[in-house]
């Protein structure tokens, strides 16, 4: 497994962490100890220096957002530094670029300012939606896809389950929700723009564990690369065991 070099240094009641290599599914769990040791330790205004960053994926998001909540719960925040252009079009498509204040230089970043770190989110405890809940008459698979408008991927994943659905001659009802800000996409629990769930389960394997509901694009990591839209085939093998 890669490994990331990482090293801190305190100042304050913060902390600045310079990362070098790839952040990604098999290096994140890295990052995420040193971001939960500091917390724990006090250290609630992190700076992360991605200078040396080369990579980065959807994983590597979610170490970030998760390391916003932690230190927002505690009144502090969180700053990126230095990314390189391949890691900020990765934070400015899954729109990172407008939840974390990002500067170009360590001066810009050890330099107090006004920016205040917003109020952690509440999520609403309402229940994902699901057809269980629904008269017996409608019990068949239920796909959702949930999606901003104006998401450059929208009409793609709903194109997407149209055809997967008609290929596989299935008859889930399929239900566009739009996600229009923040507290929509707490309340609906959906971990990005777009998400395609079945029977109120994400397609994605592992999108249970996250906890992060977000009013931003997603990206999904495919074989080769960073998407816009979930596989194909999680689509099809979640429709296929909804109908068994």
């Amino acid at each position: 497994m890669m490994e990331l070099r990482l090293s801190v240094r305190h100042h304050g009641d913060g902390a600045m962490i310079h990362i070098g290599g790839e952040i990604d599914l098999a290096t994140c769990p890295q990052l995420q100890a040193v971001v939960v040791d500091l917390v724990d330790r006090g250290c609630h205004q992190l700076i992360l220096d991605l200078e040396r960053v080369s990579f980065m994926d959807c994983a590597g998001i979610r170490v970030l957002v998760d390391a916003r909540r932690r230190v927002q719960e505690r009144g502090g925040s969180v700053r990126l530094v230095r990314p390189r252009p391949l890691v900020w079009r990765v934070l400015a498509l899954t729109g990172m670029t407008t939840v974390f204040p990002i500067e170009t230089s360590l001066g810009e970043a050890t330099t107090p300012t006004a920016w205040p770190p917003a109020a952690a989110s509440r999520r609403p405890e309402l229940p994902a939606s699901s057809p269980a809940s629904r008269p017996a008459a409608f019990q068949r698979p239920l796909v959702e896809v949930l999606a901003y408008p104006g998401c450059p991927y929208r009409a793609g994943a709903i194109a997407l389950v149209e055809r997967v659905c008609a290929e596989l001659d299935s008859n889930a009802e399929i239900q566009v929700l739009d996600i229009t800000d923040q507290q929509a996409a707490e309340q609906i629990r959906s971990l990005g723009s777009p998400t395609i769930r079945v029977n109120g389960r994400d397609v994605e394997p592992g999108a249970e564990e996250c906890v992060e509901y977000l009013h931003t694009c997603r990206l999904y990591q495919g074989k080769h690369s960073l998407r816009g839209l979930p596989e194909e085939i999680w689509l099809r093998q979640a429709l296929q065991d909804a109908q068994v």
